[in-house]
């Protein structure tokens, strides 16, 4: 979705491997003057759904309109919900008052953020925690990070988290064969030859 007021700045995405499936989560997904978001349901047959979504809070719009549209979606968010994005609030700068809005909205429904460094670098500009992913499975989490890139000032993340939703199952058969060639025989009677009289083996007990 596309803000005809905006020249540049407006859109989220998510990339989805085609091996799963997703739904779009019409009742989270927006495009305001003061947040972009876009959530989808992933699922297979068999395991839990989870939701993912991507954000974006753009510096020009109304900070606690932004931080009020936020709060309407995750009052309602399933579990296991990952949020990932860019609010232009500087987890850093943890004694603002913008800090301790978003942190009180996030903490008070029982989501948490997932990355503590620096996520925003920029040449003469001291460097920030202005983008994240946040989550109330926060007990599923095995590591979270940045990754640097020259693409961009901003840094890439990610999260590794425990899931029940699962890939297509990769159908190739694997066969194991023995090769009892002679080459092979003599090999593993010299080997056994060698360990037997390198140890003692006269004590069965």
């Amino acid at each position: 979705e596309k803000m005809s007021e905006k020249s540049k700045g407006t859109g989220v995405a998510l990339y989805i491997h085609n091996s799963l499936n997703a739904i779009e989560k019409t009742e989270f997904s927006q495009c305001t003057e003061n947040l972009e978001t876009y959530f989808v349901t992933l699922s297979s047959d068999s395991d839990k759904p989870i939701t993912i979504g991507v954000v974006y809070r753009p510096p020009s719009g109304n900070l606690d309109d932004a931080l009020e549209e936020l709060k309407t979606i995750i009052e309602t968010a399933p579990k296991e919900t990952y949020i990932a994005g860019d609010l232009n609030i500087d987890l850093h700068n943890n004694n603002t008052t913008e800090v301790e809005k978003l942190e009180s909205i996030l903490f008070s429904n029982g989501f948490y953020p997932t990355i503590s460094s620096a996520t925003h670098e920029k040449p003469g500009c001291k460097a920030s925690c202005i983008d994240n992913i946040i989550t109330n499975d926060i007990a599923s989490i095995i590591g979270s990070g940045t990754i640097p890139n020259t693409i961009t000032h901003h840094h890439q993340l990610f999260v590794v988290f425990e899931s029940t939703t699962t890939k297509l199952k990769n159908t190739n058969k694997t066969t194991q064969f023995y090769d009892y060639c002679n080459s092979n025989v003599e090999k593993f009677v010299e080997c056994l030859s060698e360990d037997i009289s390198n140890n003692d083996i006269s004590n069965f007990d």
